[in-house]
């Protein structure tokens, strides 16, 4: 099943949210929703409003799947524009770095472990790495004992040579397609992917 959710943001048209819901192959149910929220276009503190939104809306279909399967397994994903610490991502949405100890019905941010590591992000700007993509995850999938499931370290920013150049002052940055008006059919992206690994057990006969 898919459903896409609507960020009604009248002063400038943004994406939609695409949330799809299957059944895997041990039978568990994931939740996956992908994100591309508003930019910083016009300034972070103009621009803000517009994420705020988007996670307003994300945050209220997550606590609808929470409020009918507590233990759902739920997977974020997608470029939110804004770094794990911000309000949007932090506050609103509520998706916060993990300690070690599973609350109920909280998100948790995978990428926290990249911040401020000043070696590699998933962006590159003025001069330092950031994260602006993110893998969120549901308790359950952080549950070991689960059939689903996933460990925080399984998250990862995918990083080869071939997707990197170096700027004006030596360091590897993301080879972009787009530079300005200016395209490159041997860029790729302004950022870097990441991907999580998810493990799979079959379900118990018993």
């Amino acid at each position: 099943m898919t459903e896409f959710l609507n960020v009604d943001v009248p002063e400038k048209a943004t994406r939609e949210i695409l949330y799809a819901t299957g059944t895997l192959s041990n039978g568990d149910t994931l939740h996956v929703f992908v994100n591309h929220w508003p930019s910083k276009y016009g300034g972070e503190l103009v621009s803000e409003p517009r994420r705020l939104k988007a996670a307003r809306v994300l945050r209220a279909k997550v606590d609808s799947i929470y409020g009918a399967n507590s233990n759902s397994n739920i997977v974020i994903m997608g470029d939110l524009n804004d770094y794990p610490v911000n309000a949007a991502v932090k506050d609103t949405l509520e998706a916060v770095a993990f300690n070690g100890t599973i609350q109920p019905k909280t998100l948790y941010n995978l990428m926290f472990k990249y911040c401020g590591s000043g070696s590699i992000g998933t962006h590159y700007y003025a001069g330092e790495w950031g994260v602006l993509d993110h893998m969120i995850v549901s308790p359950s999938m952080l549950d070991t004992k689960s059939n689903t499931y996933c460990r925080p370290d399984d998250v990862m920013i995918f990083y080869e040579d071939f997707m990197l150049e170096k700027n004006a002052k030596g360091v590897k940055v993301p080879k972009r397609s787009f530079k300005g008006n200016f395209f490159s059919y041997k860029g790729y992206s302004d950022h870097l992917p990441i991907y999580l690994d998810v493990q799979l057990n079959a379900k118990s006969s018993k």
